[in-house]
């Protein structure tokens, strides 16, 4: 920096002082516009971007962000600036400043500033920023930043089926021991969609080593999602994974949680026991709303679907439209649900009534809209067939990836057909690229 550069930033910074975050802002504008050496203007710009955070003024630090393309040389703590931009919900300006500076300096860490701040936004480019943090960073020896990269790409590809099986590929190259213990639970959280019980036992072990933690909030997540996992995987978790879950908690937790749990589930279970007698029930008229408490809302949503199924029963399909669009629209608030809910789905998937298949296809596709560790108990390929034969063909192409990755019997050959022929009927609408993505994927699932 120059002697002039160093006055004038001495200068600016006694206005911000003596005038506060808005004269400050004018006093760095004016600055970065006049400067001629590059650190001058970075430094004022980034302090002119503080002061417009501070006044919540996004125009203005839209301005000086679009100035940070004239910076051509030097290191600048522009990630803490992201940051700062993005807490204070500057998020688009957080995106332009991070691209423009991985774009001057192509760091790992630039890199990566700029994946996360896509992530925070929600933005789809994401997953392929990080891919490219990760080269970046094993070029650099940057070993922390690449795994870091890697874990968060796996967790952003692994809300979706279509890329699940990728986001799988990249947890599976990640050394769980150069994790701190929060990355741990994350990355178990992904391995517990494996396909492989050998995998999800890991990815329980994992977690059983961070519930001893030192850190309670840690220790609470761990616990909270090896229960998630126990609750929504149901009967489907193996010997392997229950010895693992046993041994992670401890009976003392056990015996709290039977203690909690079967008062509030009991009136349930024995009315379910009654139903499996044949008994009947008077139907009820009026949808009664779930309770605000999260272990009474967990057991009112029991009582709801056994209300539906009580209504397919009974052969009133009406009734049991009514009793299932709560449980729909509790799916697609993201609430969780009991594992049962993908059973009677699919019963009412292959109902004969118009509306009471459309009540199911709706809650269906929030389910499958991001893979969770609950399966429908005919398996995903049966559930693609049903999806299919209702006339739903995307939604049962997200049901034939599940059953693909989770190596139903016939499912990568089903796939494969289906692949192939929406990649012809594709090309006869004259959609080259997309017909040629599904072909080569079809030859490929058909090992061709």
């Amino acid at each position: 920096m120059t002697v002039a550069g160093s006055v004038a930033i001495a200068l600016a910074e006694r206005v911000e002082r003596t005038g506060g975050p808005r004269a400050g802002l004018v006093a760095w504008r004016a600055l970065a516009s006049n400067a001629s050496d590059a650190e001058t203007r970075a430094k004022a710009l980034m302090a002119g971007i503080r002061c417009a955070v501070s006044l919540r003024d996004g125009a203005a630090a839209g301005e000086l962000v679009a100035l940070w393309t004239t910076i051509d040389r030097g290191t600048f703590a522009v990630a803490e600036l992201c940051r700062d931009l993005v807490r204070a919900k500057m998020t688009a300006e957080a995106i332009d400043l991070a691209e423009t500076e991985a774009r001057r300096t192509k760091t790992a860490h630039a890199l990566y500033t700029h994946a996360r701040c896509l992530d925070v936004a929600r933005d789809q480019r994401a997953p392929e920023v990080l891919a490219r943090t990760v080269a970046r960073a094993e070029k650099e020896g940057a070993a922390r930043v690449a795994d870091a990269a890697r874990l968060r790409r796996a967790v952003l590809l692994a809300r979706s089926w279509d890329t699940l099986a990728e986001s799988l590929a990249e947890a599976a190259k990640l050394d769980a021991t150069k994790l701190s213990e929060g990355e741990r639970v994350e990355l178990a959280r992904v391995l517990l969609l494996s396909p492989s019980r050998f995998t999800r036992a890991g990815a329980i072990g994992l977690l059983g080593d961070v519930a001893k933690s030192e850190e309670v909030s840690l220790r609470l997540r761990a616990r909270r999602l090896a229960a998630r996992f126990a609750d929504e995987a149901s009967a489907a978790v193996t010997p392997l994974e229950h010895d693992r879950l046993v041994a992670m908690f401890d009976l003392g937790v056990k015996e709290a949680v039977r203690g909690t749990l079967t008062p509030a589930m009991e009136a349930v279970t024995e009315r379910a026991r009654d139903l499996l007698r044949g008994r009947y029930e008077v139907p009820r008229d009026e949808v009664v709303p779930p309770p605000d408490d999260p272990l009474k809302r967990r057991v009112h949503r029991h009582g709801e679907l056994l209300d539906v199924v009580v209504a397919m029963r009974d052969g009133a399909p009406a009734r049991a439209a009514r009793s299932f669009r709560p449980l729909a629209a509790a799916v697609r608030a993201r609430e969780r649900l009991p594992a049962e809910t993908l059973a009677v789905a699919h019963a009412a998937l292959e109902n004969g009534d118009a509306e009471l298949r459309d009540v199911a296809i709706d809650l269906l596709a929030a389910w499958l809209a991001v893979p969770s560790y609950a399966a429908p108990p005919r398996g995903f390929l049966a559930l693609a067939d049903a999806l299919a034969l209702a006339g739903h063909e995307e939604l049962a192409m997200k049901a034939r990836r599940a059953a693909a990755l989770r190596k139903e019997n016939g499912a990568v050959a089903s796939l494969a057909t289906v692949l192939a022929r929406v990649g012809w009927e594709a090309s006869l609408r004259h959609d080259r690229p997309h017909a040629i993505a599904l072909l080569r994927e079809a030859k490929l699932r058909a090992g061709g």
